[in-house]
């Protein structure tokens, strides 16, 4: 990689992914582009959008669509894919990116961490038996074992793409190879609040350096950290109604409705009584339409609080970077964010602190956004959790809007 990445870390709505669209059309024949997104119909976006080039999207073709990301890259094609595909790049990948100078468009932070799951007593037979583990925890499959073909066959995988991590002998963590990003010409990240962002502390533990630009409908600027719009904090505050009543006595401390307490009540009165109040929240205080209603929770318990009138509105916790969820106005955010203690403890090892208020502050920011408030129309929310009501409200700045 010739520059460093560049963080184009913006609110929502302020012309990123417009942005990459025109700098893609108005680009030369030699530039080639590959445009990450979590989404397929963001990839059908893109190649609707970019109508000076032709951008390809990987397919299957009997052999799987990595091996046809990789012919892609060999023909020098724009390539338009997901998040989904491009964590799965081996070695093979990073060489073909490199060799044909290419430049990454990543529409959103993805996910570069995550936690592998394995038994302790599997753990210690890879180990003792299959890998050869660095300083770092950085794991690598024995030479004299590469003709294994068993039971650990994906660690194997995992473990030749350079994704194996262990954390104190005891987890075993999948980490995104870092090498990629200096597989390519220029990178860009379109995100918002970045500094919140696992991806940013990933690069901090990897050294891998990057420069933030604030998105306007004129272009990228450079700027010295991510971009606070005042301006538009205060047009969105106007549009949001937080709902203040009795329906939030069910989450007045610190840790409820995190996902421990969804474990330890998922067959209980307390998880029944969140789904009465969900349910009374649209059916009786705002009185909306099933087509008008967006909520969420923990994807292992949706189950238990689905109801009559909005089950089919839910949106899951991570969504983000797509316009489906555009007409919905009437929301219920039913969790309360903590960041993984496996992640946690995997960035203490090398010295670095997650800030946890900003982390769940800016998930949930990118929730909300996926409602008709993108469109400045106006959305009611129930936020049971009284921690992530404060964090909102302060974001907002209620209180001053108030004065």
């Amino acid at each position: 990689m010739t520059n460093k990445i560049k963080v184009v870390d913006s609110i929502m709505g302020s012309y990123k992914t417009t942005n990459a669209f025109k700098m893609i059309n108005e680009s030369d024949e030699a530039t080639n582009y590959i445009y990450v997104t979590p989404y397929l119909d963001e990839v059908d976006r893109c190649k609707k959008m970019c109508k000076e080039r032709r951008f390809y999207d990987p397919k299957h073709l009997g052999k799987g669509k990595l091996n046809d990301l990789h012919n892609l890259l060999l023909k020098k094609r724009d390539i338009a894919t997901t998040h989904a595909l491009f964590k799965m790049a081996t070695p093979e990948t990073y060489k073909l990116l490199k060799a044909n100078n290419y430049i990454l468009i990543l529409d959103e932070v993805m996910g570069v961490i995550d936690q592998v799951g394995i038994s302790p007593f599997d753990l210690k037979d890879l180990k003792e038996n299959y890998l050869d583990i660095d300083d770092f925890g950085h794991a690598k499959w024995k030479e004299d074992a590469n003709d294994y073909y068993g039971e650990f066959k994906n660690y194997k995988n995992m473990a030749d793409n350079d994704n194996l991590v262990v954390i104190d002998d005891e987890i075993l963590i999948w980490s995104f190879p870092a090498a990629i990003f200096k597989s390519f010409k220029d990178v860009y990240i379109l995100t918002y609040m970045f500094d919140a962002q696992i991806q940013k502390y990933y690069f901090d533990r990897y050294n891998i350096e990057y420069d933030y630009y604030y998105s306007s409908s004129n272009g990228y600027h450079k700027s010295d950290g991510g971009h606070t719009d005042k301006k538009r904090i205060k047009e969105i505050a106007r549009h949001i109604n937080i709902y203040d009543g009795h329906l939030n006595d069910i989450a007045d401390e610190e840790f409820t409705l995190s996902k421990n307490w969804h474990i330890r009540n998922k067959n209980g009165v307390l998880m029944e009584q969140l789904s009465n109040n969900i349910y009374n929240y649209f059916r009786h205080v705002i009185s909306t339409n099933s087509p008008d209603n967006m909520w969420t929770t923990f994807k292992d318990f949706k189950k238990y609080l689905k109801g009559s009138g909005y089950t089919k509105g839910f949106v899951p916790l991570n969504a983000r970077a797509t316009n489906a969820y555009s007409q919905k106005k009437t929301l219920a955010y039913c969790v309360n964010i903590f960041i993984s203690p496996v992640i946690k403890k995997y960035f203490e090892k090398y010295n670095i602190n997650i800030d946890e208020e900003k982390y769940a502050l800016s998930e949930f920011i990118q929730w909300i956004w996926r409602s008709q408030i993108r469109n400045n129309k106006d959305i009611d929310i129930y936020i049971p959790s009284q921690r992530m009501r404060k964090l909102l409200q302060n974001y907002l700045n209620l209180e001053n809007l108030k004065k």
